[in-house]
């Protein structure tokens, strides 16, 4: 995490193609006092461009993978963005 807070940016986010989904990701922004975000919605702003381009989708299902979900959330419930391109 010590390393991730000398980037320059607001934060980092990671992302790669989801198994249950169309594409995952996780936020980290501990130059900002948040050592990782749970649920970043504006990250996904960012990522539905790069994801619908990448996959030739207009609409895609995404899903944030941090532990910290895990942990915050029951087992039966599951955070899943939707978001459309125009």
């Amino acid at each position: 995490m010590t390393a991730v807070a000398k980037l320059p940016g607001y934060g980092l986010i990671v992302t790669a193609p989801g198994s249950d989904c169309d594409f995952v990701s996780r936020f980290f922004a501990p130059q900002s006092g948040v050592p990782e975000d749970p649920v970043t919605g504006s990250a996904h702003c960012t990522l539905i461009p790069y994801w619908s381009k990448r996959l030739g989708k207009a609409r895609l299902h995404a899903r944030q993978v941090s532990p910290l979900l895990v942990s915050a959330l029951p087992a039966r419930h599951h955070l899943l963005v939707t978001m459309a391109t125009r």
